[in-house]
């Protein structure tokens, strides 16, 4: 009785495990080679009820796992993104693909701001309407500039495309180098869903999400720029109010931020532990079906995916908490640039003051997609920094190039001097004191019951 309830205990200890289904079914399989009495059946489907029971209350899966357990709790960072990870994408980018995108996404944005301002010029002269060759030349200016923007969206989107497929290739490469050299302690306490999070969502955000992110941020900067800069000229006494605006849109942009880049975060580390059970449950699926676990399997399955989902209701509060506060910062912009227009109503044209009420207007949609796109460059790029995380991992010996010597080994021979190995730090040895020689040619059999360290070490030559 004593020896099943060890079992039994040991069975226990195994649910938190993500390889309990194996460990039982070896158990089990043990116990029942090792049973030649005819209750032995019976005494299997007591444990296994044992421990179906025990799995249902055991809820914790997924929690931090008790000391001594080889697979610890996947760590996710918290505060800012150092600008470290930015100063690594910017230069993956490249310095002609970075600096280009940025000048013709300006070239844009300043054609279109000559473009309204040469329309309303064109608009207040009272000989355009009579004179054809002067309304040509109105009309060739306008629509050349309005070719300029197009041409320059063009190549703006173009380099910032090239560059940020240029930065995810180097990642992609990086990573799978970094994987392919890491020691096998890494994959004994890794789980395989981390790895695929990696090589999937994290790569796919890399290829994908973060280059349109970067280009509509960009071209949503060059925009709120534009709308200042248009009030600017118009009514420049509007420019006195621009730094207390900014400072309130700073200090509420910085919140948002703050908020989503740590929800952004908390939703990737969540996100493993799907893939590592889907994973464990193809594999295991034959032990699942044999001992009636298929109802649990779902069950911690849909617990891990709403756990993964409890940001999102976060992620869309923060977003409406946002879209209130950007509104009012753009009904004082609207505000102030309508008062400012009326007082100067006697120095301006009715056309300009046209023009900057209607940029002054577009200020909160403005506005609000840049905090947007900053919060999901910053939130994104954290695909960057998960990505750097595994590539600055440590690595197993330096591969040594060259061929090696024909004549090598001279001889088979093999020593051992006080040999005593563990499998990792932290446990306990399990080979000590071992001093023997091995000469070359000579044939050698290592016996010992099991447990007494044969194949390890076997293992310890390599």
């Amino acid at each position: 009785l004593d020896e099943e309830d060890e079992e039994i205990s040991l069975i226990q200890e195994t649910l938190n495990d993500d390889t309990g289904a194996h460990v039982i079914q070896r158990a089990l399989s043990v116990r029942s080679n090792r049973s030649g009495q005819s209750n032995g059946s019976a005494q299997k489907k007591a444990i296994s009820r044992q421990v179906s029971k025990q799995s249902v209350h055991d809820k914790s899966m997924t929690t931090i796992p008790a000391k001594g357990n080889l697979i610890g709790v996947e760590e996710s960072a918290t505060g800012a993104v150092t600008w470290l990870v930015y100063k690594k994408y910017i230069k993956s980018i490249g310095f002609q693909f970075g600096v280009g995108s940025v000048l013709f996404t300006a070239l844009n944005q300043a054609s279109g701001i000559f473009s309204n301002l040469w329309l309303t010029e064109w608009s207040e002269d009272p000989e355009a309407a009579t004179d054809n060759d002067l309304r040509d030349m109105y009309l060739g200016v306008y629509g050349a500039m309005g070719g300029v923007q197009s041409i320059a969206l063009f190549l703006a989107a173009l380099l910032i495309s090239l560059g940020c497929l240029k930065a995810a290739k180097e990642s992609h490469d990086k990573l799978l180098e970094s994987s392919l050299r890491m020691p096998m302690s890494f994959f004994d306490t890794t789980p395989l869903g981390r790895i695929i999070n990696r090589f999937s969502k994290d790569v796919d955000v890399v290829d994908n999400v973060l280059p349109v992110t970067i280009r509509a941020w960009l071209l949503f900067l060059f925009n709120v720029f534009g709308v200042f800069i248009v009030i600017g000229i118009s009514t420049p006494i509007f420019l006195a109010i621009v730094p207390p605006l900014m400072v309130i849109y700073y200090f509420v942009q910085r919140f948002y931020i703050d908020t989503s880049r740590q929800l952004k975060r908390l939703e990737s580390v969540t996100r493993s532990p799907i893939y590592s059970h889907f994973g464990e449950s193809i594999g295991g699926q034959s032990t699942i079906r044999a001992y009636g676990q298929q109802d649990r399997f779902i069950q911690e399955s849909e617990r891990r995916v709403d756990y993964n989902q409890l940001v999102s209701y976060p992620t869309i509060v923060a977003n409406r908490w946002l879209n209130v506060r950007l509104e009012l910062i753009g009904s004082f912009v609207v505000l102030f640039a309508a008062m400012f227009a009326i007082l100067a109503r006697d120095s301006i044209g009715q056309a300009m003051v046209g023009v900057s009420i209607s940029y002054a207007l577009q200020i909160s949609h403005n506005l609000s997609f840049l905090v947007r796109m900053t919060a999901e460059v910053e939130t994104n790029i954290v695909a960057v920094e998960r990505l750097e995380e595994y590539t600055e991992l440590p690595r197993e010996a330096e591969w040594q190039k060259g061929t090696v010597d024909q004549t090598w080994p001279a001889e088979g021979k093999v020593e051992f001097k006080d040999y005593q190995i563990r499998y990792r730090e932290g446990l306990d040895l399990v080979i000590r004191g071992i001093s023997l020689g091995v000469r070359g040619g000579e044939k050698i059999g290592i016996v010992g019951r099991t447990g007494a360290g044969k194949s390890s070490l076997t293992l310890g030559l390599f």
